[in-house]
């Protein structure tokens, strides 16, 4: 068996395996710019996108994490306990994309980088699940460290242990949103018709039932929502579903809040569902950002789309923190 090389050295960057958070183990490789890297710029957290490792999808974290030492920011690409080489002593809780000790783990990561690199500030960057875990990290955690969170896609702000994906609200939102969308297709609505569709006449009546009972929901709650701790005190999931609140804890702790999504994904009509007008007040205050990307998939998978997802996320990082 070839043992793996531990670090990685180019012309323009080099790379390193952590183990950090003893005795959980949590991996992490760090990939830092060939020259010094200013005091000015965060590092950037990057976090798993459902239950593949730290690569991220089609490898974008790899990519992402090498173009940014390539702009000269540091990063740390991480698997959460569970996932990837973050073992997770419990095999039942493995492979958990959305598991109550993300927070923590996001915490231990920044803790880890604090400690021995004498990191000041980061920037937590996800996409779906990822982009949940930076959203509620940003939300929740305390540390002045954290100074922004990106997402990329996300499809769901809250969650709950023992959830699942059909328990999602926002869920149901993304199948209107699909037969929207395919309402407007004329082959789509012959497919349909003629029973060839695989959406049955009782299908598409719980849809419909299930868009009015969305819209009788309350979408924001006045009361700010407790958390479940998991560990020494540390954050889990929300116990309650709080968007707009959310969004004002975000900016209350001085952290700004990017959100980059795909022209076709229901995440920002989902934001703008349960809390469209706080969103929108923050967002004219230059606190809450938004970019859209036409013709690309939800994890951007074809190259052209992830370029300008790349191109985008650079020259935003530059233009706020060049100094």
């Amino acid at each position: 068996i070839t043992e793996q090389p531990q670090s990685l050295q180019t012309n323009a960057f080099s790379e390193r395996l952590v183990r950090f958070a003893e005795p959980l183990g949590l991996f992490g490789i760090l990939t830092e710019p060939s020259v010094s890297v200013s005091s000015e710029r965060p590092t950037i957290l990057l976090l798993n996108a459902g239950a593949t490792t730290r690569i991220g999808p089609g490898r974008l974290n790899v990519h992402l994490a090498r173009r940014l030492a390539e702009e000269g920011f540091r990063s740390f690409r991480i698997d959460f306990q569970g996932l990837g080489d973050s073992i997770q002593p419990d095999s039942v809780k493995e492979n958990d994309s959305y598991a109550p000790t993300v927070f923590r783990d996001v915490q231990l990561a920044i803790d880890y980088l604090k400690s021995e690199l004498g990191v000041e500030r980061c920037v937590l960057l996800g996409l779906c699940s990822g982009a949940y875990a930076a959203f509620q990290s940003a939300a929740q955690l305390a540390d002045t460290a954290i100074i922004e969170s990106l997402l990329i896609n996300p499809l769901t702000y809250f969650w709950r242990e023992g959830m699942t994906i059909d328990d999602d609200p926002g869920r149901h939102l993304i199948r209107q949103h699909y037969y929207r969308n395919a309402m407007r297709d004329p082959k789509k609505w012959l497919r349909f018709l003629t029973g060839r569709s695989g959406t049955s006449f009782s299908t598409a009546a719980r849809i419909v039932a299930k868009r009015i009972e969305l819209a009788l929901l309350p979408r924001k709650s006045k009361s700010t929502p407790k958390q479940v701790e998991v560990s020494r005190g540390f954050p889990g999931h929300p116990v309650k579903q709080d968007l707009g609140g959310d969004l004002h804890r975000i900016v209350g702790h001085g952290r700004h809040l990017s959100m980059f999504f795909s022209d076709t994904d229901p995440g920002y009509m989902i934001l703008k569902h349960y809390a469209g007008r706080e969103a929108t007040k923050l967002e004219k205050r230059g606190e809450v950002e938004f970019r859209f990307f036409a013709n690309s998939d939800h994890t951007f998978s074809r190259e052209e789309p992830r370029r300008r997802l790349m191109d985008s996320i650079t020259e935003h990082l530059q233009k706020r923190y060049s100094g």
